[in-house]
């Protein structure tokens, strides 16, 4: 398998000249589509202008998304962006412990962006011109491993992310995305809505996240951009079945898997299939993605190359650093902990890799899970759970440490559906070596908890 030339994409340098583009591209195809419903792109280009008629008198504010349906956030996100404005993007279903919120002067829900795509559209003539480098998106990490941080994206960051994404991994005004994940989550925002507007493909959007499997046939998706955990379900359910395509509709080709490690083994399974489902790479604070695999030149198990609108380089201890215009602005209210991990420019992620002789970026863990024993011996977390979910009968586990009257010791929770497996799986995680012995191992027959973008929440026991 060798690398080809990148994709050709049209170049944008702000999100109104990515809108103005789709339209002048795309302008009769359908940019969404409902089960009984057909929006195209020039629709979409009016219901934006209408929500921006109610936003361009001031500009500067700080307004939260609060929209379930994702036409209406995507209309209100494009008009609170071109009109100056700035987007405050959460789950406040879910509100992150921690997150500091700007004063929020306005805020749209689904109600209040159906009201204005009663008025008439402005024209693009009353739209003020765009700063690209000044922020525009105030995005929420999901705190899967501290407190939540608001991260300040400017166009600029969003829309070289775009342009970059779109040269390595492709999205066509043939394809159809089965919309799944929140656009309030930067992969969401970029991977589930703007790439696939700035190249045509159709955003298909079922009634429920939970009516999503029962309404895949209807919508015959051709892609998704998905937690590996769907990617494991989906061979869960091929396995069960022998035939995904009656719940697939039969078009589906590809799997994007971003906010955790996809495991090289689902990868090869899901090819049975006819299915790639291919790792990726990103941070909420790099607009987010960093490396993809491409759509034939991967590897199972790595996170792919670096994208072009990024230099990524490891440290001497295996951190990986990222310098490029994808690295976000800064977080909101908080200089002091931008200054700790934007340094000379570099962002340094947390996370510890490592390149593969072809160039292929591969993710270890997070240096702040290092367990430290007291006799100096450090384990990666990360590493014994990949060497767990080796065992069949392991749906998810986390591995932890736990501080006892002796110290700390290795803990870890294992998710097992199935009891009669549980003393056949203990004896398995026995026999792994470690640095020191599990004091304990737990199991449980409920999916562990995660973000919304399918990580398992780790500060829970740590």
């Amino acid at each position: 398998m060798e690398n080809y030339p990148d994709y050709p994409v049209r170049k944008v340098l702000n999100l109104l000249a990515l809108l103005q583009t789709s339209v002048e591209l795309y302008g009769t195809q359908a940019a969404f589509c409902r089960t009984q419903e057909r929006i195209t792109y020039h629709q979409f280009e009016r219901a934006v202008l209408c929500v921006a008629g109610s936003l361009i008198h001031d500009q500067g504010r700080f307004i939260l998304i609060h929209a379930e349906d994702p036409f209406l956030f995507a209309a209100a996100y494009f008009a609170t962006v071109i009109t100056g404005n700035i987007a405050v993007l959460i789950d406040m279903e879910h509100c992150p412990s921690g997150a500091v919120l700007p004063p929020i002067e306005y805020t749209l829900t689904d109600t209040d962006i159906l009201k204005h795509l009663d008025i008439p559209p402005i024209s693009y003539n009353s739209v003020p011109p765009q700063n690209s480098e000044t922020v525009c998106t105030i995005i929420y990490s999901s705190g899967t491993t501290s407190a939540s941080k608001g991260i300040m994206l400017s166009q600029k960051n969003l829309c070289c992310n775009v342009m970059s994404g779109l040269e390595k991994y492709r999205f066509s005004c043939e394809d159809r995305l089965l919309q799944l994940i929140p656009y309030y989550h930067a992969f969401g925002l970029v991977c589930d809505l703007l790439a696939p507007l700035l190249s045509g493909s159709a955003i298909c959007i079922p009634d429920s996240k939970a009516q999503a499997l029962s309404q895949m046939a209807s919508f015959r998706p051709t892609m998704m951009n998905v937690p590996p955990a769907v990617a494991e379900a989906f061979l869960t359910l091929a396995r069960r079945t022998k035939n995904l395509d009656i719940f697939t509709g039969g078009q589906l080709r590809k799997l994007l898997c971003g906010g955790a490690g996809l495991r090289a083994e689902t990868t090869k399974a899901l090819l049975q299939w006819n299915i790639k489902a291919l790792g990726c790479y990103g941070v909420s604070e790099c607009s987010p993605c960093i490396s993809v695999n491409r759509d034939n030149y991967y590897k199972a198990g790595s996170a792919g190359i670096p994208l072009n609108c990024n230099k990524v380089r490891i440290a001497e201890d295996g951190e990986i650093i990222i310098r490029g215009d994808n690295v976000m602005l800064g977080y909101y209210g908080d200089p002091e902990l931008t200054a700790q991990v934007i340094v000379d420019g570099e962002y340094h992620t947390g996370d510890l890799g490592y390149w593969d002789e072809d160039g292929f970026l591969y993710v270890s863990g997070r240096k702040n899970n290092i367990i430290v024993f007291e006799d100096g011996t450090k384990c990666l977390p990360e590493k014994l759970e990949e060497v767990i979910l080796k065992h069949p009968g392991v749906q998810e586990v986390i591995v932890f440490a736990r501080k006892t009257s002796s110290g700390l010791r290795l803990c870890s929770l294992v998710y097992v559906p199935e009891i009669a497996r549980q003393e056949e799986i203990k004896k398995y995680i026995l026999s792994i070596p470690t640095y020191q012995p599990f004091f304990s191992i737990e199991f449980t027959q409920k999916p562990l908890p995660k973000t919304n973008t399918g990580k398992v929440k780790r500060n829970v026991w740590n």
